[in-house]
């Protein structure tokens, strides 16, 4: 059953959608060219091309910049019946007929276009675009591919890109990309449109290879099981950069941007690098080291939006460097480049030797969804709840009837994780992790940090199921402040009894058994009867 995909991104199983006609393909041409500033003509030629086939002729200018294009359209963009996810387009005429405009060479300013229509609705029109001097002397009939994927990413992203099995590059953009396509098809089609795929771009002779292996990494897991300490252990000694996403970060923050500067008295509009280009430069300039790039909390910012079309340099090839490049996004931009990095090409590509490293916890309230395009150009190491290596710092637990307890963190987090699986079914990424504290958050009277407690009375338990972990007695949080000033017990008696049994009626060797052979969710009696077994978290 083929696969097809819409405007929010979603790919389901169903039929193809119906061609356009050529009256509709010429208006979808005619709203793409001629728009943005640009005017000009957009016609049909002569005569059809093949069974579905249409030529047109388009010649747009805008700003002193003029194009001639010569615009084939198969119209029978469709499934291609050997994978689900596979379309394609055929063409069913004589290669002769077209052979001087397949091998024109992209230069100059007319250009012949090689295109098929994905149209669910008029509303919905992604363009697919294959080199045309990738068909020379082609068959009759034969296939153009491309995928639903590609597709998929054009709706999300505006643009999207793959090689089909001969190597050949194959585009998909929604029409506002159209110009952006037109201006920069040279080099979007310079690599990989008959040959070899892209590779990384030669060395010179004097200098040494560029380290390999770069790659995307997302650490995630619960609040304080340790993404950004695992992350500093595996960059130590290496070059390092590191930015934080938040709801308000653009493209413009994250790549950079033109900003004002003073030279002498003057104000001045220069390009400021951002933190990713910071980085990018410094792996070119550096090619034998290892070059890190730290991006925490990723999900706190709209990622996709801020990495824009960064996004097709998240790609990679088995050695690390990037299948696709993308052009220069501005003159100020190149002027810079060229001065940091001595590279003149225009081209952005990610070096093999530049790591992205990303930490994230989906479970945090207000944090941004990441769509299945952008994630799975990623690695995605899942970071455990491991307490054997939890901070040694105890609080003052106040009990029933006067008094208090002096109870470890490891021991308080376990319990109270344990509540939250078994009784409550919260997910484990919302759990307390072994290093959600450390010593320095220990308060001077010994009490439970204000931290610990407003994350499980405000986000882990906002909705329900607060009288599990809090005494009855306490109806807002002001109170339980209050209470805990006081010294009045602030957690449930259910709680308070698991913490005695761990706490009152072990030894501290017992307890350190007791505790790496705790299960989280686990009822305590049946905890007891194999108290060596290492927690799941640690095997």
């Amino acid at each position: 059953m083929p696969l097809q995909t819409n405007a929010t991104g979603e790919i389901f199983q169903g039929n193809d959608p119906a061609h356009p006609n050529p009256e509709q393909v010429l208006e979808f041409l005619r709203q793409s060219l001629i728009s943005n500033g640009w005017t000009g003509q957009v016609s049909p030629a002569e005569r059809a091309v093949g069974s579905r086939g249409v030529k047109f002729l388009a010649n747009i200018s805008k700003a002193g910049t003029a194009y001639t294009l010569e615009i084939f359209v198969f119209r029978n963009l469709a499934w291609a019946h050997r994978r689900d996810s596979e379309k394609r387009i055929q063409l069913t005429e004589d290669y002769d007929h077209h052979a001087d405009e397949f091998q024109r060479a992209y230069d100059g300013n007319r250009y012949c276009l090689l295109l098929g229509i994905y149209a669910p609705s008029p509303d919905e029109v992604v363009f697919c675009a294959w080199k045309p001097s990738g068909y020379l002397e082609h068959a009759n009939p034969t296939s153009c591919y491309t995928t639903v994927e590609v597709i998929r990413d054009a709706y999300l992203f505006g643009f999207g890109s793959t090689l089909d099995k001969k190597q050949r590059r194959t585009y998909a953009f929604r029409p506002n990309f159209f110009h952006y396509y037109i201006s920069n098809i040279s080099r979007l089609h310079s690599e990989g449109a008959i040959g070899d795929p892209p590779d990384e771009p030669e060395e010179d002779a004097d200098q040494a290879p560029r380290l390999s292996g770069g790659s995307n990494i997302i650490r995630y897991g619960a609040p304080g099981t340790g993404k950004s300490y695992a992350i500093d252990q595996e960059i130590e000694g290496h070059r390092n950069f590191r930015t934080v996403f938040h709801p308000t970060l653009e493209q413009s923050d994250f790549f950079g941007s033109l900003k004002p500067v003073v030279v002498d008295e003057k104000v001045l509009y220069r390009f400021t690098p951002g933190p990713f280009c910071l980085a990018l430069a410094d792996a070119v300039n550096n090619p034998t080291q290892r070059v890190n790039l730290i991006i925490e909390e990723l999900n706190r910012g709209p990622a996709a939006a801020i990495f824009g079309d960064i996004f097709l340099l998240l790609d990679r090839q088995s050695n690390g460097s990037g299948v696709y490049d993308i052009a220069s996004p501005s003159p100020e931009f190149t002027q810079w480049f060229e001065t940091t990095t001595g590279s003149i090409d225009g081209r952005v590509r990610m070096p093999s030797n530049l790591w992205l490293l990303a930490t994230m916890n989906s479970a945090d309230q207000g944090v941004f969804p990441l769509d299945t395009a952008f994630r799975r150009r990623w690695a995605q190491v899942y970071e455990p709840l491991n307490f054997d290596q939890a901070p040694e710092i105890s609080f003052n637990v106040a009990i029933q009837g006067g008094g208090s307890n002096e109870v470890p963190w490891r021991v308080l987090a376990v319990e109270i994780n344990a509540i939250l699986t078994q009784r409550l079914m919260i997910a484990e990424d919302r759990l307390l992790g072994p290093w959600f504290v450390k010593a320095e958050d220990r308060n001077a009277d010994g009490s439970i940090p204000g931290k610990v407690l407003l994350y499980l009375w405000d986000d882990v338990l906002r909705h329900h199921g607060r009288e599990e972990i809090f005494s009855s007695d306490v109806h807002t949080y002001g109170e339980l402040v209050l209470f805990m000033l006081e010294g009045r017990p602030i957690l449930s008696n259910g709680l308070l009894l698991r913490l005695a049994e761990r706490v009152v009626d072990a030894g501290p060797a017992a307890l350190g058994a007791d505790i790496a052979g705790r299960r989280i969710g686990a009822d305590p009696a049946e905890a007891q009867k194999d108290p060596v077994a290492p927690p799941p978290e640690a095997q």
